[in-house]
């Protein structure tokens, strides 16, 4: 593809230019036609176009025009527009709080303290003008106001809306990445793609991972904050519900705040930017997935693996195979089959080969096996069987899970989603996974 295509392709989601056909693996027994994902980048405040632009291109730079998933399908990535104008520093501080206020009216009183202390900090004669000030004071406030008025961040929001639902509407998975005051807007976006995504009926077409979130974010979403991003800090201290540091960036950077996405959180060979990494490969990958067809890294497992050698590589985190997304509920049969196979025991010098996988359901509690079929329920194939792993491996002992069951290579067989279960996790069935290569593919379906 030459230069202007892959810009064209950057920008759009119309372009015919930026499909590439699937890789045919000859091992799937599925196969999904490529996903076109737009990563959606939403900065925060203090950031002119230019400044949006090197956001953009910094991810440009991570993941380019297109996706390779496990199996080898091509699936091109976008770039949608999405503009957060600036009225300078203290304009769009005051359109934050007033969006903190809106998602929590309770806060209205803490926003207004902050705002004025940070008006003394930024104007120390703020408090206390001189008398021939006051009038100056007096229009800068009437001026700030304008700004804000002329910002309308309502209006931002829904042009962010409007682009990000046509994009839904032409077929597109979105990822959201909102950074800082972006993350202010992600939160009423993203469910607004919820809702038309159920009105589509498209199940797993959207991922939101929150960077350095200032207030509060919804329930079980992931973010990443750096623990010395003073920004974040200030939020906190005002009681806004932001969420606490969980990576470490201790660098005297971005002067000394820790809080730029490009120079902080996007930094190459630090915390942050693995954390960001890592999961922006996973949702990826999970989004380039189709509804019913799941590629299976066979070095991923549940299972807790005690006395593995210091040299052993390491275990991966298991799929996540969310129900509600994929419109499954608790007592739902499922028919699932897998197909593929995978090398093991590698490290240990005799590498062999094995296919199926196995798999367990999972809730805010734990574990939990399927419910059993009863003559009553949909479907006629066999129930799935229980997955038992070696509990000894070269000396070294691998913890069984007893809930988890096994899924057949080749055969489709039900299983019933228990009470309590919120995913599945999926994996393949051995004693040690860090060694292991390949991948297998899991079908899942509703019984009809």
């Amino acid at each position: 593809m030459n230069t202007i295509g892959k810009l064209l392709c950057f920008m759009t989601l119309t372009s015919a230019l930026c499909f590439s056909p699937a890789v045919d693996a000859q091992q799937t027994m599925c196969t999904a036609a490529p996903a076109k994902i737009a990563i959606g980048m939403i900065s925060g405040i203090k950031t002119d176009p230019l400044s949006h632009a090197h956001n953009v291109l910094r991810l440009v730079e991570e993941y380019g025009p297109s996706y390779t998933d496990k199996v080898g399908a091509e699936h091109p990535i976008f770039y949608p527009h999405l503009s957060n104008p600036t009225g300078g520093f203290i304009a769009d501080l005051h359109e934050a709080i007033r969006q903190v206020v809106r998602q929590d009216p309770t806060w209205k009183s803490k926003g207004e303290l902050l705002f004025a202390l940070l008006m003394v900090s930024y104007f120390p004669d703020y408090a206390y003008p001189p008398h021939d000030l006051l009038s100056t004071y007096r229009a800068f406030l009437i001026q700030l106001q304008a700004k804000w008025a002329a910002a309308n961040p309502a209006g931002v929001a829904n042009a962010m809306q409007t682009e990000l639902l046509r994009l839904v509407d032409e077929g597109a998975k979105i990822l959201l990445l909102p950074h800082s005051q972006g993350n202010l807007f992600a939160t009423s976006i993203s469910a607004a793609i919820e809702q038309r995504l159920s009105e589509l009926h498209i199940s797993n077409g959207l991922r939101l991972l929150h960077v350095a979130p200032p207030a509060a974010i919804g329930k079980d979403r992931l973010w990443v904050t750096n623990e010395f991003d003073l920004v974040v800090a200030a939020a906190r201290l005002a009681d806004t519900g932001a969420p606490p540091g969980n990576t470490r960036l201790t660098d005297i950077v971005n002067n000394g705040i820790g809080h730029s996405f490009i120079d902080v959180y996007m930094l190459k060979g630090h915390q942050p930017y693995q954390d960001i990494r890592n999961i922006l490969d996973r949702f990826i990958e999970e989004l380039s997935q189709s509804a019913n067809c799941i590629a299976v890294d066979s070095r991923g497992s549940w299972t807790v693996e005690v006395g593995v050698p210091v040299s052993f590589p390491q275990t991966l985190p298991p799929v996540s195979f969310d129900l509600s997304s994929h419109h499954y509920k608790n007592g739902d049969i499922l028919e699932v089959r897998s197909s593929g196979s995978w090398q093991y025991s590698g490290y240990w010098g005799n590498p062999s080969t094995a296919n199926g996988a196995t798999a367990v359901f999972d809730g805010p509690s734990g574990f939990i096996g399927p419910s059993p079929i009863s003559g009553t329920d949909a479907g006629t194939a066999p129930e799935v069987m229980p997955d038992i792993t070696l509990t000894q491996c070269h000396d070294n002992t691998a913890i069984d899970i007893a809930q988890d069951f096994r899924i057949a290579d080749g055969e489709w067989r039900r299983v019933k989603i228990p009470p309590g279960a919120t995913r599945m996790l999926l994996g393949v069935s051995d004693c040690f996974h860090g060694d292991n290569i390949g991948t297998v593919i899991v079908e899942v379906r509703t019984v009809q």
